[in-house]
Formats: structure tokens, sequence, C-alpha cells
């Protein structure tokens, strides 16, 4: 009994490390293999380019072409997937080709159908043109269709029509009105002299009320205006003390030794990362555009670059010409495990993750 429930656990046991090893093994396939891409290029007045990406021995993997001729007949962008080298989608020209085939024979299907179902009918000048041949009359009678009474022909010159339009009857409008009141004529109140006098002389509707209102309005705008600016005035020092006091804080933390050490370890781990992902780029290429001006900046872009592709690419520049010929070619592989390598080996500086936590903490330096 003890035997076949240590042969169960063991059984257990085995198929736990073996989905262990196999998640394990697809971790580090993910981390460790690389996304590999290659890419080729050829300008002689067409445009030829080709190129795949592929990962993990080319289980799964993308191509594509491109070509274009200068005469207008452009091939265009062409792409294909493949999963275990079958491919997954079709082309579209392919697909149009297929619609196209499946079209046709429904069109073939649908007319041959129409003509095993209606007999062909005759017109009656077709009839006409029998009878002047010499056919029977008896023969033609059963070729022309017969006439409903829907299809005469309406409005034939020389006819009356039955039933004619009834002539406009004029209506009479009401000469009274309903419920028409004369409207009342206004009631003039009696003249007073003596209050107009009084008004003009000081009263709130004369010209010395109306003076003051006018100064109590300019007085109240500026009062507006002085609080505007106060406040103003106040945001402007309040963020001129925040600016200096970033400003401190700012070059404390570069003077700290601690903090320099940990920039320079970034920007080392920085430069491994991108020296890993940088493509080899081999080939030559001559170009040049008829403006000087251009050329000279298109140059000077050039030259930070040349560390970077100087020992495997040739660049020809030409003068007072439009050009842009010659063939190359780029290679690459981009792995995941770079990042997680970069990610960790930061992660890993106790000064960074205090830094990080105090950025997280007050929202900034």
């Amino acid at each position: 009994m003890l035997h076949i429930v240590f042969l169960i656990l063991k059984i257990i046991l085995f198929l736990i490390l073996a989905v262990l090893g196999l998640l394990l093994a697809i971790a580090l396939a993910v981390l460790l293999v690389p996304i590999r891409y290659r890419a080729e290029a050829s300008l002689h007045g067409e445009i030829h380019a080709r190129g795949r990406i592929s990962w993990l021995f080319r289980l799964i993997s993308l191509s594509f072409s491109y070509q274009n001729r200068p005469e207008g007949d452009e091939e265009g962008l062409k792409t294909e997937v493949r999963l275990l080298g079958f491919r997954l989608f079709k082309r579209k020209e392919e697909k149009g080709k297929d619609e196209e085939k499946e079209t046709e024979e429904k069109e073939s299907g649908e007319t041959e159908a129409a003509e095993n179902e209606t007999p062909e009918k005759e017109t009656p000048e077709k009839v006409r043109r029998a009878m002047d041949a010499g056919e029977p009359v008896t023969a033609l009678e059963d070729r022309i269709d017969p006439v409903g009474p829907g299809d005469q022909e309406e409005g034939l010159p020389g006819e009356s029509p039955i039933f004619e339009a009834p002539s406009e009857i004029p209506v009479k409008k009401a000469s009274r009105e309903r419920g028409s009141v004369p409207p009342k004529p206004p009631e003039k109140k009696p003249e007073n002299h003596l209050e107009d006098s009084w008004r003009e002389g000081g009263s709130p509707g004369g010209p010395g009320s109306r003076l003051l209102a006018w100064a109590g309005r300019i007085v109240s705008r500026l009062r507006q205006k002085k609080n505007r600016m106060a406040k103003a005035l106040r945001k402007f020092r309040r963020r001129l003390y925040e600016l200096a006091r970033k400003k401190e804080r700012l070059t404390a933390l570069l003077q700290d030794e601690e903090n320099r050490r940990t920039a320079g370890l970034i920007l080392r781990s920085a430069k491994r990362l991108l020296r890993r992902l940088l493509p080899r780029l081999r080939g030559e290429l001559s170009f040049g555009v008829e403006d000087p001006y251009l050329m000279g900046k298109i140059l000077t872009v050039l030259a930070v670059f040349y560390p970077l592709y100087g020992k495997t690419f040739v660049l020809t520049p030409v003068f007072d010409e439009n050009r842009l010929e010659g063939e190359f070619s780029l290679k690459g592989g981009l792995r995941l495990g770079s990042f997680a390598a970069f990610g960790l080996r930061i992660l890993l500086d106790k000064n960074f993750r205090r830094l990080l936590r105090q950025f997280l903490r007050e929202g900034g330096i």
C-alpha cells in the first residue's frame, strides 16, 4: 500500500518538475534568444529592398520585399508571416484572384440559368420584318407579347383628356373682424415744473448723481486692477522662491558623491545597452542635392554619427546634382534580457532606490 502511495507522489512530483522546467525554458528563451533582423536595399534607378525578422531559429518569421520602378510600374510591398514554416496569411493579390474566379463562376452560372429559364421574345418590329420576309401570320402570333391595359400609350396626339381640372373658385374673405377693440389712448400726466427743476438741481436723476456714479465705477475698476496686480505679484514671488529652492536642491543633488556614482553607473549601463542594440551597417551610398546650403546641413548632421558607421559604411557626397545611388545592408538582434539586465543593474543600487522613493514621494526634485 505504501509503495503505491510513494509511486503516485513520485509521479506528481515529476509532473510538477516538468511543468516548472518548461516554464523556466520558455522564460529563458524569451529573455536570451534574440529577435534577429536583416535587410538589404539597392538604389540604381529602381528601388529593390527585402528583409526578414525572425525569432528562435525562424520558429516565427516575418519577411518582406519592396520593388519600385521609375516608369511607374510599382509592385509595392509584399509581406509574409510564417509559423513553423507554414504561411499564416495569404497575400492580398492571391485573395483578389480567388475572389475574381469565384465571382466569374457565379456570374456564368447565373447567365446560363437565366437563358434556360426565360425564352427569347421578339419585339413587334422583328415580327413585322418577319412578315415582310413572307413568314405565316399564325406562326408569328405566338411570338408577339400581349399588351395589357396598363401598357397602352397615353397622351396620343389629337386626343382630349377625359377629366378636366376644376376651375379655381375665388374665396371671399370675411369682412368683419371678431373681438377687435380700439386701443385706449395713453393718459397724460400733469406737468410739474417744480419737480423738474428740483431734479435738475441735485436729484438722483440729475447730472450730479450721474457724475458721482461714473466716479464710483472708475474707483471700483481701479481697485479690481490693483487686487489683480497684487495677486499676480504674489504668485510671481512664490514661483521665484520655488525655482530658487529647486536650484539649491539640484546643486546639492549633483555635488553629492553617491549621486555622482549612481549617475556614472546609469551612463555606463546605457552605453553598453546601446552598443548591443545598434545594427551592423555595411555598404556604400552616393548622394547629393542641388542646393549647396542644404547639402552642407546634411553633411554636418552626418559628421556627428561618423564614429558609428565610418568603418563599414562609405558615404560619397555629390555637389550640384540630385543623386541617390548605392547598396547597403544591415543586420542585428534585440534581446529582452539586455533590457532586463539594464534595469536590474540599476535597481540593485541602494542610492538609486533611495532617490526613486524620494522622487515618487515628493513628486519631483
